[in-house]
């Protein structure tokens, strides 16, 4: 693939926000990027009702979902349009009846029921437990570089499927290729990892290579909603958006 085309593939991504460098908060986790809005008062005016609750922003671009009584609503970020009806996430099999409902499930994804392949994607693995987690990074986010720190000491307990993503730009979609052509033969997971590790991507060889892998990798994130990085699934579906300074602790929480 040129350097025109792949240039092209990473600017899918260059305007979502970054969860890493110098716009990710050191230690802790990140906070969700689905926050609360206050929007109080626009959401009573529009509903005509003195029953609002509390209202949620969907992991969808511009739906908020607001409860109102016993009754729940979507509605558009711009207050203009208003839907009612049952809301039902295929994701999970579940109806949505409450913005308590929103939260618990927002943070969620079942991969196995959306059948996805991730080994078809930009994607090296890490470890060798039975309990998979995967781990949307960037090759140039700081704080993908301290996750992977704490991967490489749980690899006896779970399997990390690391997919690659050029969150930071077009250095990244660079280091990326590299890093797909231009390791061969064994251990190539091993060798991935040792130089996402280290960073210096380039003392890889700049070879060219089928990269519809990538072009995958940045669908799935896209599908998933995904706007920073370090993303992760745990093996039960919960999701954390951004950097953990205890991973095993968060992959041992109880769902």
């Amino acid at each position: 693939m040129s350097t025109l085309v792949l240039s092209l593939i990473i600017q899918m991504l260059i305007t979502a926000q970054v969860f890493a460098g110098e716009t990710q908060p050191p230690g802790g986790e990140t906070p969700s990027p689905a926050r609360e809005f206050e929007v109080a008062d626009p959401i009573s005016a529009v509903l005509k009702s003195k029953e609002y609750k509390e209202s949620y922003q969907l992991p969808i671009e511009g739906l908020i979902i607001v409860q109102s009584g016993n009754k729940t609503y979507l509605l558009s970020t711009n207050a203009r349009f208003l839907i009612r009806g049952q809301i039902y996430d295929l994701w999970n099999s579940t109806f949505i009846n409450t913005v308590e409902d929103a939260r618990k499930f927002s943070d969620r994804i079942q991969i196995s029921k959306l059948k996805l392949d991730l080994s078809t994607l930009s994607s090296f693995v890490s470890g060798s437990g039975k309990q998979e987690v995967i781990a949307f990074i960037d090759p140039n986010c700081p704080y993908c570089h301290k996750l992977l720190e704490q991967i490489e000491k749980l690899g006896k307990d779970y399997r990390f499927r690391l997919v690659l993503i050029p969150m930071l730009g077009e250095r990244s979609g660079h280091a990326i290729k590299r890093l797909m052509c231009g390791i061969d033969g064994k251990n190539r997971d091993k060798k991935a990892v040792a130089y996402l590790l280290s960073g210096k991507y380039d003392e890889l060889p700049d070879k060219e290579c089928n990269m519809e892998p990538l072009v995958g990798s940045m669908f799935v994130a896209k599908l998933l909603g995904i706007q920073g990085v370090p993303f992760m699934i745990s093996p039960d579906g919960r999701v954390l958006r951004g950097y953990t300074e205890d991973l095993k602790q968060w992959l041992q929480q109880k769902s």
